[in-house]
């Protein structure tokens, strides 16, 4: 220890391979590593001393040199024991363009010029969906340049076509308007007149419109339910808090728009040392803005990051008295009541089920195949009790003949270990029961901890032939459960992409001149097979190409007149 220098920098955590393991900065390298050694209990800290082998640093010039260093160290190397927002892209608007015909779009740079927009977004996912259900329900274009010639989109239904001269831009401007109303939180009336139409699409048997205007219902509703209370201000503003125990912390961010809650994110977060992974948290948050926000945050926030406070992209404000102060404390309720979900599970895992490590990194397997056929095996990850979807695998099976669920399980656990350049697990779950994890057991290495649950019974079986069952409400349990049932889902759903892919080509296999890449065209534009043999040689052409498509629309009228 006495080889650190007591001068601001950068300290990397590294285990016997070189790996690093955790980046961290520093005021003082000295006292900043010391502080690790001291008794804690702090399950990640502990983790990360007991895989550690060498500590490297870099000395800097200022604590602001050594803050900017450590982002661009982690975002490199992406250390386990660190903790990542999900990317570093700036947050998405839903822009109205300023077109003759105007469009629906998410942008994340926007030009002055337009003047309706709506965000910034902190989760984009669900901005497409959003986007991609009002163009469809308002039959809105989605072009970016309108040609002489309409394309599939007005031929399935989901486009007034303009390009056509088939709606006044009196009538479809009045289609924009609703949107704009929508997008503003202006709900209420929409809902109540989707309703009226959607019983009456599905008293008519038009299911397809009717299960279309559901879907519209539920985003007015999601949106509807995140509306708060008017407030006075006009621009955006976050409102934040924080909750944290001797292991975890939880920060609620709130945004608000136009005096609306427009979207939130809670991030939940393992630490090693609250004042440094807090302020490397908000830093990485607030860098994806392209402009400063004004933000207001509780005390215990503004204690944490103060030394950082000019390094972090918002303009922070801790309100005393008033409405801002009254959403902070309703930011604070949200985030104690997360943190009592996600508290000590990991400790409780590790003491229930008597394991050697402490199950920080959790994988489950299944298989999904019907007597046979197009099996895939499923690798889900969780890490600190939390599911991670990127690190997700599906493995489909290259070596087993039959409905042999033991060995193909054999096969994808084969496959997983020999990927050394994959982080690890401190335990594997198998879906399955004796049978299962008897098979699997010897190639597994020691240093991981096996067990595997049964449906139904719901019982643990171990290596060593133990079985432990838990009770129903057990919150270990609950647990496992919800990672199993999570590699159950994840298989079926890869099970049905291949399958419905593997059927959807098998029917064109007999057509001269329609190869696998003109299948893959058909599937994503037009879905089923159905909707193909229905279509006109126009929508197909569209696609495909003329001379294709007047292949498939003769092999088709060919097989009517059979």
């Amino acid at each position: 220890m006495h080889a650190i220098p007591d001068k601001p920098g950068v300290y990397l955590f590294k285990d016997k391979n070189d790996n690093i393991l955790y980046i961290g900065k520093a005021k003082s390298l000295k006292k900043r590593v010391k502080s690790y050694f001291r008794k804690t209990d702090n399950l990640k800290t502990k983790l990360l001393i007991s895989k550690y082998n060498k500590i490297d640093f870099i000395i800097c010039s200022s604590e602001k040199e050594a803050l900017i260093l450590e982002n661009n160290l982690i975002k490199k190397y992406l250390p386990f024991f660190n903790i990542l927002l999900k990317d570093d892209k700036t947050y998405p608007y839903i822009i109205i363009t300023d077109e003759k015909f105007p469009r629906i779009v998410k942008m994340r740079k926007i030009p002055s010029k337009y003047k309706n927009k709506f965000g910034p977004y902190v989760e984009g996912g669900k901005i497409n969906a959003l986007i991609d259900i009002l163009a469809t329900f308002f039959k809105i274009r989605t072009c970016r340049r309108m040609k002489d010639s309409a394309c599939l989109r007005k031929y399935i239904g989901y486009c007034a076509a303009p390009c056509q001269n088939e709606i006044s831009e009196q009538h479809y401007n009045l289609q924009i308007n609703n949107i704009i109303e929508i997008l503003k939180g202006n709900t209420f009336l929409f809902i109540k007149d989707l309703n009226k139409e959607m019983e009456f699409a599905s008293h008519n048997l038009n299911f397809e419109k009717a299960a279309l205007i559901r879907d519209v219902i539920g985003f007015l509703k999601d949106i509807k339910n995140n509306q708060y209370a008017q407030i006075s201000r006009e621009n955006t503003f976050d409102v934040l808090a924080i909750s944290m125990n001797s292991n975890s912390f939880v920060i609620s961010i709130q945004r608000y728009n136009s005096g609306k809650l427009l979207d939130y994110e809670n991030i939940i977060c393992d630490y090693l040392d609250i004042e440094e992974d807090v302020q490397r948290v908000l830093i990485q948050f607030y860098e994806r803005n392209t402009q400063t926000i004004q933000a207001y945050i509780d005390e215990k926030i503004f204690n944490i990051i103060k030394n950082a406070i000019s390094y972090i992209n918002a303009d922070f404000t801790v309100p005393k008295i008033g409405e801002n102060a009254r959403l902070v404390e309703n930011a604070s309720k949200n985030s104690d009541i997360l943190l009592g979900n996600t508290s000590d599970i990991i400790s409780d895992l590790k003491k229930s089920l008597l394991l050697k490590n402490t199950p920080m990194r959790i994988e489950c397997y299944d298989i999904s195949n019907i007597s046979g056929e197009f099996a895939v095996g499923s690798m889900v990850v969780f890490e600190n009790g939390r599911n991670i979807n990127k690190k997700y695998r599906k493995f489909k099976i290259k070596t087993i003949i039959g409905a042999d669920d033991f060995h193909m399980l054999l096969e994808v656990l084969k496959r997983r270990l020999e990927h050394k350049e994959w982080i690890m697990p401190d335990l594997i779950i198998i879906d399955g029961g004796k049978g299962q994890i008897s098979t699997v057991k010897d190639i597994i290495p020691h240093s991981i901890d096996l067990i595997s649950i049964a449906k139904k019974e719901e019982i643990i079986y171990f290596p060593d032939f133990r079985e432990l069952k838990l009770p129903k409400n057990n919150k270990v349990l609950n647990l496992i459960q919800r990672i199993r049932d999570e590699a159950h889902r994840f298989a079926i759903t890869s099970y049905r992409k291949i399958h419905s892919k593997a059927f959807f080509s098998s029917e064109f296999d007999n057509i001269k001149g329609i190869g696998q890449k003109t299948v893959d065209k058909l599937m994503k534009n037009f879905f089923s097979y159905d909707k193909i043999k229905k279509a006109d040689i126009d929508s197909l052409a569209k696609v495909i190409g003329k001379k294709q498509a007047k292949i498939l629309y003769n092999h088709f009228r060919s097989e009517e007149n059979k």
